[in-house]
């Protein structure tokens, strides 16, 4: 389940949806996992309580979704296709990071072991989907060096080394924060796109993946953490350590919300 959440299907939404759309904006709408994980969560755990923060947040997140999609000026085209793949592909995430962290967080393996187990299934998953879908694959020694680059370095880089960390993060800090590694792309693919790949960039995209965050942000209670420090009285040579207010993994329980204490 987790191979097809995880890999199988986003990964085949993605390269079929940078067929249609930018690198800029598939990086953009990575972006809004942490938004699709919190909701997912909500409705499926049942110790996680809908607050009013929350349920903010994940309006202004979806409404930074529409000015990303440039709802104003209507829908349609091959944009819209590719965008909606995008939103399927996050959406798997979001219910990924919380199927990992209920049945798999849990087990007594290691994270290279489970990333392993995982990236082979999802490998026979494809083995079989892809035929079906793209037809016979190219042959490889028909492929040129880039190509070949490119898919090494996505492999073992960007997918072997990254699921391996990922499945460490949520055993350590949870599912919705594990998620939040995804404030990251955004920025880097903007930057790799305009600069790179000379990609167009209107004005609604960084605007809207910036309201995105903020309800990421709001949503998990940051900007309030961020106020609450601003307004805490600390001697000139205290500093704050763990506790659910600071996200300081070192001084954190392994549930990320352990007690915070001050120290000199």
């Amino acid at each position: 389940m987790i191979a097809l959440l995880a890999n199988a299907a986003p990964f085949m939404l993605f390269a079929y949806a940078e067929q249609r759309v930018s690198s800029v904006l598939a990086g953009i709408w990575n972006g809004v996992t942490p938004l699709t994980t919190l909701l997912v969560t909500l409705v499926a755990l049942p110790e996680e309580r809908p607050t009013r923060r929350r349920l903010a947040g994940l309006a202004l997140g979806f409404a930074g979704v529409l000015v990303v999609l440039g709802a104003w000026r209507g829908v349609g085209g091959a944009s819209l296709l590719g965008q909606v793949m995008l939103f399927g592909a996050v959406s798997c995430y979001g219910f990924g990071f919380p199927y990992m962290r209920r049945y798999l967080a849990g087990q007594p393996y290691t994270g290279v072991a489970l990333s392993t187990a995982q990236l082979l299934v999802a490998t026979a998953q494809l083995a079989i989907i892809a035929p079906l879908v793209a037809g016979a694959p190219p042959v490889p020694w028909r492929l040129s060096a880039p190509v070949i680059g490119s898919v090494v370095a996505l492999g073992a880089l960007g997918t072997g080394l990254a699921f391996a960390l990922n499945f460490h993060v949520v055993r350590a800090a949870g599912a919705t924060t594990a998620s939040t590694v995804t404030y990251l792309p955004p920025v880097v693919a903007t930057i790799a796109g305009v600069v790179v790949l000379h990609e167009h960039l209107t004005w609604n995209q960084p605007v809207g993946a910036a309201v995105v965050l903020a309800g990421v942000a709001l949503s998990q209670g940051l900007l309030r953490r961020r106020v609450a420090r601003g307004r805490m009285a600390r001697g000139p040579g205290d500093q704050l350590v763990g506790g659910p207010g600071v996200d300081d993994a070192l001084g954190r329980h392994a549930a990320g919300d352990g007690a915070g204490t001050a120290v000199r």
